[in-house]
């Protein structure tokens, strides 16, 4: 299976205040995401997050990232702003700006921001984005796509067939609960 993440923020105390989020502080925050993510994924599944996984220093992250399950893949975000091999170490099997991919003929473009776009007018049939959390004019689904940002998604990971099918039958949160 292929699950989707992004802007889990692991180890960012600022984030709980600035996007609301219903922890009282960054250890409870981490262990709910590492189980909330552990909880629906398994240990052969592809994790492909998209960006601003968390702050810290290399040791703190190497205490987080192998915790969860999966095959992990990073699309690096505006925080993300150390080397490749500190990420490969750090347990990402593979690093990327963005990255086209397809899933059931569906061509699938996958970056941080919802303003990205792929080189030479590439085409595509969705955009799945993190990066705006709740801010901005952004809903769950819009320019062909989803934002995949955490606080969105009940803090775990999505499965991207499922994102998929909500975006073709462009379901609001309101019809998922």
């Amino acid at each position: 299976m292929i699950w989707i993440i992004s802007d889990t923020h692991f180890n960012h105390k600022n984030i709980i205040e600035y996007e609301s989020r219903p922890f009282q502080d960054v250890q409870t925050m981490n262990a709910a995401m590492i189980k909330n993510w552990n909880s629906i994924v398994n240990p052969n599944d592809i994790v492909i997050h998209l960006g601003d996984v968390g702050l810290g220093n290399e040791s703190q992250l190497k205490e987080i990232i192998p915790q969860l399950n999966g095959v992990k893949i990073l699309i690096r975000g505006n925080h993300d702003r150390k080397s490749d091999s500190f990420f490969l170490d750090c347990g990402f099997a593979k690093i990327y700006r963005t990255l086209m991919i397809t899933v059931d003929g569906k061509k699938i473009y996958l970056s941080h921001t919802p303003e990205s776009r792929p080189g030479d007018g590439e085409k595509y049939d969705l955009h799945m984005f993190g990066h705006v959390h709740t801010k901005g004019n952004y809903p769950d689904f819009c320019h062909n796509g989803a934002c995949v940002c955490v606080e969105r998604w009940n803090y775990a990971p999505i499965n991207l067939k499922a994102l998929i099918k909500m975006c073709e039958e462009n379901t609001t949160i309101e019809e998922r609960i």
